[in-house]
């Protein structure tokens, strides 16, 4: 089963122009796009992590992809929904 769980700020900064940058994680490890649907994170989305390889999607966007396939869709990693 994947973990899940919220995207959480770990640093933000502000660039010189004024544009502000965040690094964002999900359980402690560093993610930027949904491997899916290839949008950002934002802060507070609910997202999910494969056990395995721990690659980071939607939470949504996993579990349509979880109907059609047992593979991680980055990676092709075999997916256990008992782990």
């Amino acid at each position: 089963m994947p973990f899940t769980g919220k995207v959480e700020v770990t640093r933000r900064r502000v660039l010189k122009d004024g544009r502000v940058k965040l690094k964002l994680s999900l359980l402690g490890v560093s993610v930027d796009r949904c491997g899916i649907c290839m949008s950002q994170f934002r802060r507070d989305e609910h997202a999910a992590l494969t056990p395995a390889c721990k690659h980071s999607f939607h939470e949504a966007c996993l579990q349509k992809w979880l109907r059609e396939s047992r593979m991680c869709p980055i990676c092709r990693m075999p997916l256990s929904m008992d782990e």
